[in-house]
């Protein structure tokens, strides 16, 4: 799991918020990490993300352990809104 910024201060702010609520995570480049997979259920557990697109890749990788690809996503979610 990644969060992507340009901006430095933006990732680092990010970071400090995540260790602050005992997080374990790093930083690298554009990007701030949280690779544990127990790391990954307390993120969703605890910060309860609402994006959709991100919930349904989370769903979908602990019902198949496979991560699907930003495409599949899209795919999944276009198919959904032209049944309603």
């Amino acid at each position: 799991m990644a969060f992507i910024s340009a901006s430095k201060k933006f990732l680092e702010e990010v970071f400090e918020a995540l260790k602050s609520l005992n997080f374990k995570c790093c930083i690298s480049g554009k990007s701030v990490y949280i690779y544990d997979k127990n790391e990954i259920d307390k993120f969703f557990k605890e910060i309860k993300p609402k994006n959709l697109k991100h919930l349904l890749k989370y769903r979908i990788f602990k019902e198949t352990k496979k991560v699907p690809s930003h495409k599949e996503i899209i795919e999944i979610l276009n198919n959904a809104a032209a049944v309603v």
